[in-house]
């Protein structure tokens, strides 16, 4: 087991770029998957290296790119083709290896290793991979031999063009089109389709067989066939045959020697950090997604003992309830808060707006979350015709889900954030759970995506998403 000093999982700042405590966790984790698969291949004699995005993290930060969440790394074809031989009996029990040949669907060209099947919060698991409970994992990608001669690589090119064809047809579903590019690949290679997997399967099996067509004798140069096909990329293979290692996050892994020629066929000028936008950033949040609506469904529920809600939504908003019905269901404080005298002595509502920050995202953006929400509760402070109804996902929902372990920082901060709010009573702080009544007080939605901004959505009133990558430096 790899030994972070506690300062590793602390919020920070690199390259102008924050990393929350949940990723922090999240990198923990795929390096304890990544110092298993280093021991399997020491075992038995494998090389691998860091590859592409992992490799200029390695030499440009010496760990992680800070925009960056997965691990990559690579193995020549020979020594690829032994480590998935071996793999499923030599990874420790629970983990997962999965490609073409071991799931019944897949589409990706390479392999990845994974700790697990789902998100665990049991203490053995937490333990061993340092409070992380998402499932992690390594990206293992093949080095393929890439022939000599130039006319059988333009047909080996050709070839995969058709089966990387094919699978675009597959995944949106042309019918037509794809039976007829199937009989062709079939006649061409005499590769069968049968019904023992997917048809994505059969098609990423196809591409990686036709890949492994030629032997190391065979070549001066190995691919990635999956980028040669997007733009041609070929290393000579000398570069591979010797390797050193450099620092990772505090551990020492192996890059291979001629890492410069490497990484300037992938970034050219690869030491100027470019902060990138990444549409999967973090890749965790679709199994965040998962659990996310229960974790809403918790805020409701946890206060009213009740894990069955049925939320009633109402059509109208705060401008249509009177102030004696009001009355009648609202403390006096937030009474006050929201109706006020007109010069003529009725009594008048505010504009109100339902600030609603869920769980889902607190997880997602642990880096900026307080930031965002204490910036936006000062400007919501200073716009008195409105009033501010704060939905914040409950602090004892987050301890409850063993989140004080994940990102204790942050569920430190958003308790005192609270706090501060519940005692400046600039706006309502609902931490009761009843979402029906603050959907019938806040004619606006303004936060994080949830079901509640679903149900705005539903009865046609304004929902506005926040952006966590907006925070100020």
């Amino acid at each position: 087991m790899l030994n972070f000093p506690n300062s590793f999982f602390e919020r920070e700042v690199r390259d102008g770029f924050v990393v929350g405590e949940t990723m922090k966790r999240y990198w923990s984790g795929e390096m304890e998957v990544l110092a298993q698969i280093d021991r399997v291949c020491k075992k038995h004699g494998l090389r691998y290296y860091l590859y592409f995005g992992t490799l200029l993290g390695a030499v440009r930060h010496k760990g992680f790119i800070p925009w960056d969440d997965d691990l990559d790394i690579a193995l020549l074809h020979e020594d690829y083709i032994k480590f998935m031989e071996i793999a499923r009996s030599e990874l420790p029990e629970g983990f997962i290896v999965k490609n073409a040949y071991t799931m019944y669907e897949h589409r990706d060209f390479f392999t990845r290793v994974e700790n697990a099947t789902a998100i665990r919060f049991d203490d053995d698991n937490m333990k061993e991979f340092h409070d992380c409970p998402f499932v992690a994992g390594v990206d293992v990608f093949p080095l393929y031999n890439a022939p000599r001669d130039k006319n059988e690589r333009e047909i080996q090119r050709n070839l995969l063009r058709s089966v990387a064809h094919a699978s675009r047809l597959c995944e949106e579903k042309e019918t037509d089109l794809l039976a007829k590019e199937l009989v062709e690949l079939s006649q061409i290679t005499g590769y069968e389709f049968d019904e023992s997997c997917a048809l994505i399967t059969h098609l990423t099996r196809l591409f990686d067989q036709l890949s492994r067509l030629y032997t190391k004798e065979e070549c001066d140069c190995v691919t990635d066939f999956y980028m040669d096909l997007i733009k041609p990329y070929e290393i000579p293979r000398s570069l591979y045959e010797k390797e050193v290692t450099m620092p990772f996050e505090g551990f020492e892994f192996p890059v291979p020697e001629g890492y410069d020629y490497i990484l300037k066929c992938s970034f050219k000028d690869y030491m100027v950090p470019k902060i990138y936008e990444n549409h999967h950033y973090p890749s965790y949040k679709e199994q965040v997604k998962l659990w996310g609506d229960r974790l809403e469904l918790y805020d409701v529920a946890l206060k009213q003992n009740n894990d069955n809600v049925n939320l009633i939504v109402p059509e109208k908003a705060n401008c249509d309830v009177s102030f004696s019905e009001a009355k009648e269901e609202l403390p006096e404080d937030w009474l006050n808060t929201i109706y006020y005298d007109d010069e003529g002595g009725n009594k008048k509502a505010k504009k109100v707006l339902l600030y609603y920050t869920g769980a889902t995202e607190v997880i997602n953006h642990s880096g900026n979350v307080i930031q965002k929400i204490r910036e936006n509760l000062e400007v919501f402070k200073s716009q008195d015709e409105v009033v501010i109804w704060w939905a914040p996902c409950l602090i004892d929902n987050l301890k409850l889900l063993n989140l004080n372990k994940v990102i204790p920082e942050t569920v430190r901060d958003f308790g005192e954030l609270i706090e501060s709010f519940k005692t400046e009573k600039t706006g309502i702080l609902d931490d009761t759970g009843n979402m029906t009544r603050a959907f019938k007080y806040a004619s606006a939605y303004y936060g994080d995506p949830s079901l509640f901004s679903d149900y705005y959505l539903q009865t046609k009133r304004p929902v506005m998403y926040q952006n966590y990558r907006e925070v100020a430096k």
